[in-house]
């Protein structure tokens, strides 16, 4: 876990409750795709583009090796939040959505100051110690 953070904390600039969602949601597409090279995995993540949920994308250029410069990874504004990743020598894809549950527990932390950054390392800690089950719905196609 806290071989992470510092992941987290040395690519962006400070630890965060939706930086270190994407950084899971990265690490969950690899596992599930099984990438053999680093430009074997495509990602298109769909997010309301705006502080503090794109900070989702560094998690997970973090994770997945799915950056900007190598191009393997886009994303467009959006109302929800949805990873889609593709395993290019495979062609097997997956949507990775989060659970509402979550959803709902990191809006009520927003909601009551709970995420600021005197609890940012709390909040990751928290992130990183859930099952991909607690965090995630596949879809697979």
């Amino acid at each position: 876990m806290e071989n992470a953070i510092e992941k987290i904390q040395e690519f962006h600039g400070h630890t965060g409750i939706w930086a270190a969602l994407g950084y899971r949601t990265g690490l969950f597409a690899k596992s599930l795709l099984l990438p053999e090279k680093m430009k074997d995995l495509q990602a298109n993540i769909k997010i309301p583009y705006k502080t503090p949920h794109s900070c989702f994308l560094d998690g997970i250029q973090i994770s997945s090796c799915c950056t900007l410069g190598k191009c393997n990874i886009r994303f467009e504004n959006s109302d929800r939040i949805e990873a889609f990743f593709e395993n290019n020598k495979t062609d097997k894809k997956i949507k990775i959505e989060l659970n509402d549950k979550i959803l709902d527990e990191i809006k009520f932390k927003e909601e009551h100051k709970l995420c600021t950054h005197k609890s940012e390392i709390e909040n990751t800690k928290w992130i990183l110690s859930k099952t991909d089950e607690e965090l995630f719905t596949i879809i697979s196609s």
